[in-house]
């Protein structure tokens, strides 16, 4: 049985490195927010409300 909570099981079967991407996923999700706010949507936007 696999310990989960053994980090040297992670390295052993994660050989691409997913888990180091993981971990900057909380990053990356912050610096998408951010721009994602800077972004202005051209005024002919503002009165659409159906796609």
């Amino acid at each position: 049985m696999l310990d989960l909570d053994n980090l040297e099981i992670y390295r052993q079967y994660d050989q691409s490195g997913m888990l180091v991407h993981l971990h900057g996923l909380p990053q990356q999700c912050r610096q998408a927010w951010e721009k994602a706010n800077e972004f202005a949507l051209p005024t002919d936007f503002k009165d659409i409300n159906k796609i």
